[in-house]
């Protein structure tokens, strides 16, 4: 069983952005692990900038003692001034996978397809959010 260790995570999006990160991992069982996170993001798209707070909640099966597999949920919330129809909370499903390099270095790539609708207001128009990231992190 693993004990609890702390992270500083880097990570790419597939679109403009990056975010920096710390993370918290904790043993559930031999095979089991939640890692709770929270980073800043600072996103663009299109020309337009957003800073946000992402806060991912991943268990992590381990498959190996340095793969795993990482799924659950992750809410974001937007730093920016909220306008109408535009909630400043989102929520997203959590899938990917890591594996450690060392003890203390590791890379992972996530999914993340935004369940909730960004837009909320008059009309039937949904506007979802769907991230593919790539982290680098150091476990201390």
């Amino acid at each position: 069983m693993r004990k609890s260790f702390l992270a500083i995570a880097i990570t790419l999006f597939s679109f403009s952005g990056f975010s920096l990160g710390v993370t918290y991992t904790t043993s559930i069982s031999d095979t089991f692990l939640l890692r709770p996170e929270l980073h800043f993001a600072s996103l663009s798209k299109d020309g337009e900038s957003t800073s946000s707070l992402m806060l991912p909640i991943p268990a992590l099966y381990e498959v190996a003692d340095s793969f795993n597999l990482q799924f659950g949920p992750s809410l974001t919330y937007s730093l920016e001034e909220s306008t109408d129809g535009y909630p400043n909370l989102g929520i997203s499903a959590l899938i990917g996978a890591a594996y450690s390099f060392t003890d203390n270095v590791y890379v992972q790539a996530r999914y993340m397809p935004q369940i909730t609708n960004t837009y909320t207001g008059p009309g039937d128009f949904k506007l979802k959010s769907n991230m593919l990231s790539f982290s680098v992190g150091y476990e201390f």
